[in-house]
């Protein structure tokens, strides 16, 4: 339970999952803990949105209403979700919100802090990144002048947050020096908390300045601060800490923000929007407020439109998840039939390829994938006494249905417009000498274009073409990953967001040797070097 995985203690993690294992009969379920995993996250949410309630009144609660039940409904927020082992991200978000709403709301510090310090043991015992909500306590009490607390009180609590900070930070486990994320200089670490406070928009923390005018203001003032200010002014700073924190230990070559770090980032943007509210009500004339409320609508329009297209970007990223889940099934199938698999295929099941006979052997293993003899059962063949799973599978019947791409035979294509440019970058699941198991899912990744407009990257229309002796099958691929190195290297934007990342299966291409190409739109189809056998 409290074993090292990487610089993490995960004990919340892990007493969690054992409790929702066991409730679902000892049946491992992913979507299972989905679920649950959406359960901690929306608790998280519930309070946000029961202490905007509680705290704050007029536009500024309307405002704060909204913007706290949208932000999780974005589909920017679901690494965390989808993959049932990220929940600890979710632990990090409900313990600091429980600790700073227990600040804001009880000043005179009851029970000497010890809810504080239950929180902050239980965020580092979640997350490596939980030590920093001790510490953003600390700052936060040292801003409070409210009344109601006496010093020598607020003085001891912050001697125990502090005491708990240097615990966790004794427990928690160190990386190795040659760590090949974290950040080689100041100036990295630095970009990379630039990079996670601009997010979404990139490099340009527009939807912070409300915090920033408003704090300094603040300060110069005196102010002090009520109820509300404390929580967000806490949220919005531990948000900050946890840029900065991502910025040393993940800051080498981050370049585009993990999707996991989202869910925080986005209570940042909450935290923001209640402090422009706060800047538009604090003016005192009638210029004034328009001004502030025009310089509000621009920098929250801005805000809206680029997570309109991370959102649609997003979109994309979980449907190719649910392939890639479908991709897996298929290898995971094909291992228990004891077939061959390419030892470098994308879609192989952790561990690797040399570890699966040494799982697979194993009878409670095998029974809690729902292995049965050597074949692995659908996702709603269920024991009577997987519970959770059930539920699950009565929930998925309402939604629509995510198919694995396939090749079809389409006839080889044509067209008038000029070739396409494009490559192949990997392409898994063949063997060393470039033949495939019919039926086995590939995973081809690439770059192809001109598709779309740059500014419409998700209208793109691209195709992986397999030409043979007379056959030519195609498989649908979309364009939604961005390429700044080849609209460079082309020297047209067009190309900005030319990637593609594509799961398909070829249970339909017959034998034979095949050339891969790739097609964008109208466009002539564009030859790589990449040959398929299929015995």
């Amino acid at each position: 339970l409290v074993s090292a995985h990487n610089e993490h203690r995960i004990f919340t993690k892990r007493l969690f999952d054992l409790v929702v294992l066991t409730l679902n009969g000892n049946h491992w379920d992913n979507r299972v803990f989905a679920l649950a995993n959406t359960a901690v996250y929306a608790t998280a949410i519930a309070l946000c949105f029961a202490f905007v309630t509680r705290t704050t009144t007029g536009a500024t609660k309307r405002v704060l209403q909204l913007a706290v039940l949208v932000m999780p409904l974005l589909t920017t927020s679901f690494e965390n979700t989808l993959w049932g082992f990220q929940s600890p991200f979710y632990f990090s978000c409900l313990f600091t919100v429980l600790a700073l709403r227990h600040v804001a709301l009880y000043p005179a510090l009851p029970y000497f802090g010890l809810p504080l310090a239950l929180a902050s043991v239980a965020a580092i015992l979640s997350l490596a990144s939980g030590l920093l909500l001790p510490l953003a306590l600390v700052a936060l009490l040292a801003l409070d002048r409210r009344p109601g607390c006496s010093t020598a009180r607020r003085v001891g609590v912050i001697a125990l947050l502090l005491a708990v900070a240097i615990a966790g930070y004794v427990v928690l486990p160190k990386l190795p020096p040659e760590n090949t994320v974290m950040a080689r200089s100041v100036g990295e670490a630095a970009l990379g908390a630039l990079r996670m406070l601009s997010w979404p928009i990139p490099l340009l923390p527009l939807t912070w300045l409300p915090l920033l005018f408003w704090f300094v203001t603040a300060l110069k003032q005196r102010r002090v601060f009520d109820t509300a200010d404390l929580f967000f002014l806490g949220l919005a700073g531990w948000v900050v800490l946890q840029a900065l924190a991502t910025g040393y230990g993940r800051g080498q070559g981050l370049v585009a923000i993990p999707w996991r770090y989202t869910d925080a980032l986005a209570l940042g943007l909450v935290a923001n929007a209640y402090f422009a509210c706060r800047l538009i009500a604090d003016q005192r004339t009638r210029a004034m407020r328009r001004g502030a409320m025009a310089a509000a609508v621009i920098a929250w329009t801005t805000t809206g439109a680029y997570l309109a297209l991370a959102s649609l970007q997003g979109g994309y990223v979980i449907l190719q998840t649910f392939r890639g889940w479908q991709a897996r099934e298929l290898v995971l199938a094909a291992l228990l039939r004891n077939e061959a698999v390419a030892a470098d295929n994308p879609m192989l099941p952790y561990p690797h390829l040399s570890k699966m006979p040494l799982f697979l052997g194993s009878t409670s293993l095998k029974k809690a994938l729902g292995v049965d003899g050597d074949r692995l059962r659908g996702a709603c063949e269920l024991d009577a006494d997987a519970y959770l799973s059930r539920i699950v599978c009565a929930l998925v019947t309402a939604t629509p249905a995510v198919p694995l791409t396939q090749f079809i035979d389409v006839g080889f294509p044509q067209s008038s417009g000029p070739p396409s440019r494009c490559n192949i970058d990997y392409l898994g699941g063949k063997a060393a000498n470039g033949s495939i198991t019919r039926g086995s899912p590939l995973r081809i990744d690439g770059w192809v274009g001109p598709a779309a407009p740059h500014w419409l990257p998700m209208f793109g229309k691209a195709a992986v073409l397999l030409v043979g002796e007379g056959r030519t099958y195609a498989a649908r691929i979309d364009i939604a990953i961005p390429r700044a190195d080849v609209a460079a290297f082309v020297a047209d934007p067009r190309y900005r967001w030319s990637g593609f990342a594509l799961y398909a299966g070829t249970a339909h291409v017959e034998p034979g040797d095949y050339v891969a190409y790739l097609r964008a739109d109208d466009a002539a189809p564009c030859r790589t070097d990449q040959i398929l056998r299929i015995p």
